[in-house]
């Protein structure tokens, strides 16, 4: 059902892509009916946020994005219109500000932004503890190269060694905050998705 969606909005979820649609219905097709709250960083052209537009009819849909250099303000301003016409609020900023969420519950959170290990590992370090019981978290593209100026893991190996031995060793300063949110974690080749407590 998902994949169907993506494919008529283009998005790189698809199968034409990355395949990633076969791994969230695995896990979401249960909530397509449910007035859930999903966030994804990342809007670029906002294809991935219509496709969950339409999965989650009845949901609450958000995307954050700071647009970067490559977007034009007339280009900017003519997707956020886009997608607000389909009552889908678009968040300007950077992933790793908190100040840009607001204070919601999300049922749903996933991080489709820079790719950057250091802001993956500090936007789930405040996230994960403000969502739901039972709530979703994903992370794509996990095996996005690490810069190596970085005093930060790579993200798969954190949470490889987490899986191992249930510590998170990043230079996040909450781990122990972190740990005690994650009922389960599995990881699907460049996918995680952690179950919070």
């Amino acid at each position: 059902m998902l994949n169907e969606i993506a494919l008529k909005y283009g998005t790189d979820k698809s199968t034409v892509k990355h395949g990633y649609t076969l791994f969230y219905d695995m896990h979401l097709k249960h909530l397509t009916k449910e007035h859930i709250k999903l966030c994804e960083i990342g809007v670029a052209y906002g294809s991935s946020l219509k496709m969950w537009r339409e999965y989650f009819r009845n949901g609450e849909i958000f995307g954050v994005d700071n647009f970067g250099s490559f977007f034009d303000p007339k280009d900017k301003s003519e997707i956020v219109e886009s997608l607000e016409k389909r009552d889908i609020t678009v968040l300007d900023g950077c992933q790793t500000d908190e100040s840009v969420y607001p204070d919601v519950d999300w049922d749903i959170f996933i991080d489709d932004g820079s790719h950057l290990q250091e802001h993956q590992q500090r936007t789930l370090s405040f996230m994960l503890p403000k969502m739901k019981p039972g709530s979703y978290y994903f992370i794509e593209d996990l095996h996005s190269r690490k810069n190596h100026k970085s005093i930060y893991p790579r993200t798969l190996k954190v949470c490889k060694r987490f899986m191992k031995t249930g510590v998170w060793i990043s230079p996040v300063n909450n781990t122990k905050q972190i740990v005690k949110t994650i009922k389960s974690m599995e990881i699907y080749e460049d996918k995680l998705v952690l179950i919070k407590t």
